[in-house]
């Protein structure tokens, strides 16, 4: 009876208070809550079933926090801590299928593979950038085209691994450092005039958002992407 009272509840707004027990509903990832908290915490969104208090779902945007409201500390310290994730000032970001927000930025420096990788991770603790899905992807396309960028190609953080000194066409290209877990978007959007097995390293080209396989010391006319899981709390 309590959970079913609980649910009538949770259809009509973000706190309610049922002997003494509140539920809230804050709208921060449930893993940042369930990882800082010692409270109990359950993962929800508009069609709530109770049975979400017995099964960790991190599919939902949401977390409903159960709480003794008379613990004014505790109530004060979810309010003032438990704060949205967002991207450092100037970045773009987009929410990937887990709900977590995917930060990235466009460089207009022209760099080679490596120092394009180092500035990432020792300038912003990121990597160069990668997609989860096409829909990430075409939305970054539309957005470096709008930059009107000078470059011929922008690197990526996906390459190719051999003993060779240059890899067979026929080696696939991998995300680096976790950057995407979907291999299938490093090697599925050639422009096929160009994909010719002359570079170990995956770039854009500006011109099309087409990839290109291409030579991870070209400089000259590649820049690069960075990108990370936004940390920055507010």
């Amino acid at each position: 009876m309590f959970l079913f009272l609980l649910f009538q509840l949770l259809q009509f707004s973000k706190s309610y208070e049922l002997s003494g027990i509140s539920a809230v509903r804050y709208d921060v990832p449930f893993e940042y809550l369930v990882t800082r908290t010692p409270i109990y915490t359950a993962s929800a969104d508009e069609s709530f079933n109770w049975r979400d208090l017995l099964v960790k779902n991190s599919t939902f945007n949401h977390s409903i926090v159960f709480m003794n409201t008379a613990n004014h500390a505790c109530t004060q310290l979810l309010d003032e801590k438990f704060k949205m994730p967002k991207c450092p000032t100037g970045w773009n970001s987009w929410t990937r299928p887990t709900g977590r927000l995917w930060c990235y930025m466009i460089s207009d420096d022209s760099q080679v593979w490596n120092s394009a990788k180092s500035y990432c991770s020792d300038t912003w603790n990121a990597s160069l950038n990668g997609f989860q899905t096409n829909e990430e992807r075409e939305d970054f396309v539309g957005k470096m085209e709008k930059l009107e960028l000078t470059q011929k190609w922008l690197y990526l953080g996906a390459k190719k691994s051999c003993e060779t000194e240059t890899c067979p066409k026929s080696v696939e290209f991998l995300w680096q450092n976790d950057v995407s877990t979907d291999q299938s978007l490093a090697n599925d959007n050639f422009y096929a005039s160009y994909f010719d097995g002359s570079g170990d390293c995956l770039a854009l080209m500006t011109e099309n958002g087409q990839y290109d396989d291409i030579s991870c010391v070209e400089a000259r006319q590649t820049t690069f992407s960075c990108g990370k899981w936004a940390d920055v709390y507010v």
